[in-house]
């Protein structure tokens, strides 16, 4: 009677035996690389969204909290509206700084929210100021003129959209242009005569970070909007908590 051969185990059941046998401490060493991966990673996507954990309590910079307010105000109706025109958000919210004064001027503010300066009527209602000339010959006078008067800042963005989207201005847009300083040079000598105007608002759109709002609504996460004051994507809460702040600010 011929000797039966004995059967070599196979490698994966040496593997399962040395895996059973150190079972304990597999898992072990299992859980502790899974718990520093999700560490690692949520300190990762942590620093993404919230660059910087606390509030501004100073400003060593030359950003201007009313700016930042302003901006927070508008920046997120700017997004949109400029996302649906093929416009840049960035030059549209330096505009309405440069040509408000961030909100501030008679003609920008409540009950008025014309933030552009743009003369007529919207929708059958204005309102005069008093507004300097040329004659041609480089005369000035002064004339009662007629601004547009909006219910808020958001028709006003609208409305800006609109006159933009005529073909005396296709040369801002975002699909004609490789970058927002495109926009500013194309928008010089037409929207406005300054000659530096393109330099005015490149230096704000610079100072203020303000080409975030030429993205999508918040790339990392659904829920996060972008705080203009940490120059990152942020819970609401954190947001409105900012925002508070920095109305304190003005207030005080």
């Amino acid at each position: 009677m011929a000797n039966k051969k004995k059967s070599r185990p196979s490698r994966w059941k040496k593997l399962f035996k040395i895996k059973k046998k150190n079972r304990k401490s597999f898992v072990l060493t299992l859980l502790l690389i899974l718990a520093i991966l999700f560490f690692t990673g949520y300190g990762l996507f942590s620093r993404l969204t919230v660059i910087n954990t606390k509030p501004p309590q100073t400003r060593q910079d030359n950003r201007d909290i009313a700016v930042l307010y302003f901006i927070n105000n508008i920046g997120e109706d700017a997004r949109s509206i400029a996302q649906d025109n093929d416009l840049y958000a960035s030059v549209m919210i330096a505009q309405a700084i440069l040509e408000s004064n961030h909100g501030t001027s008679k003609l920008g503010s409540n009950p008025n929210y014309n933030l552009f300066g743009i003369k007529g009527d919207y929708q059958g209602n204005s309102a005069t100021f008093q507004t300097w000339e040329d004659d041609g010959k480089g005369n000035t006078y002064k004339i009662d003129a007629a601004f547009r008067k909006y219910p808020s800042y958001k028709e006003s963005l609208e409305d800006y959209a609109d006159i933009l989207s005529k073909n005396l201005y296709a040369d801002a847009r975002k699909s004609n242009t490789t970058s927002y300083r495109d926009a500013t040079q194309a928008l010089t000598g037409r929207y406005a005569t300054d000659t530096s105007y393109n330099t005015k608002l490149n230096y704000l759109i610079k100072l203020y970070h303000l080409t975030d709002y030429d993205q999508p609504v918040s790339p990392y996460k659904p829920g996060l909007l972008y705080n203009v004051y940490r120059q990152a994507y942020t819970d609401v809460n954190t947001l409105e908590k900012d925002n508070n702040w920095a109305k304190n600010q003005l207030t005080n």
